[in-house]
């Protein structure tokens, strides 16, 4: 697997949106967190990540397929939610302990409900995250809302809060992170019911190497660099 893995960067630097952790030709931020924030109206959530990756490539496929898409190119393959288990619960057993200072606590976790409308919940990833066994409890306070959400396009309504409870100081989970536009705009609405947000956690950070000149430097430059499971996951201080 560690072939596979492609380690995001570690360090602010030219030409980076460290929030997303991705290529921009912006001034320190990229396009899409610039929407996200116009169309929010707060800042994005930094996301600590597990590895990058590109279409078409192994890692893409195995975030893709372990939930199954309703498409001939994605179907379900549940030889791979193993795969996706093992990536996370060993970034949480190497970095679980830092990621929990970094972001000053948590005391729940949630997955980012799927906005696909073939997909019913659960999403396939909280059975992933309820296998690891966490120390802290999954709830399930989201649900998809009233206006179209989608990878490109945030919603400040795009998720609604589907059960009462308490005030929490919460982790979401994603398995993979295109624009953000999904993970925002879950945010957005369980602050506006009365949470914490402590991060954004991410299996996957996709990559369109092909996009720009300049996504295909920073692309070969990120592949170029070894894979260690100890120090190559990003993980960053939320805002």
């Amino acid at each position: 697997m560690l072939l596979q893995l492609v380690a995001p960067p570690g360090e602010p630097r030219p030409g980076i949106c460290f929030t997303c952790r991705t290529w921009t030709d912006l001034e320190g931020e990229c396009w899409n967190c610039c929407t996200n924030r116009e169309v929010l109206g707060f800042d994005p959530l930094p996301i600590n990540v597990v590895t990058l990756y590109r279409k078409p490539s192994s890692v893409r496929d195995w975030l893709t397929q372990y939930k199954g898409r309703a498409t001939e190119e994605d179907p379900l393959e549940p030889s791979y939610k193993p795969l996706v288990e093992a990536m996370l619960g060993r970034f949480i057993i190497e970095h679980g302990d830092v990621l929990e200072e970094r972001l000053g606590g948590f005391d729940s976790v949630q997955v980012v409900p799927s906005s696909m409308s073939h997909r019913s919940p659960p999403h396939p990833l909280d059975a992933v995250v309820d296998n690891l066994g966490l120390d802290r409890p999954r709830v399930q306070l989201l649900a998809v809302g009233t206006e179209e959400l989608n990878w490109t396009q945030p919603s400040p309504n795009g998720y609604r809060i589907m059960s009462e409870f308490p005030p929490q100081r919460i982790l979401l989970i994603d398995d993979v992170h295109t624009t953000g536009s999904r993970s925002n705009s879950a945010a957005y609405t369980l602050r506006n019911a009365g949470h914490q947000v402590a991060g954004i956690l991410v299996i996957g950070r996709r990559v369109n190497p092909g996009y720009k000149a300049g996504v295909q430097e920073f692309w070969e430059q990120q592949v170029s660099l070894p894979y260690d499971w100890r120090s190559s996951p990003g993980l960053v201080r939320n805002q």
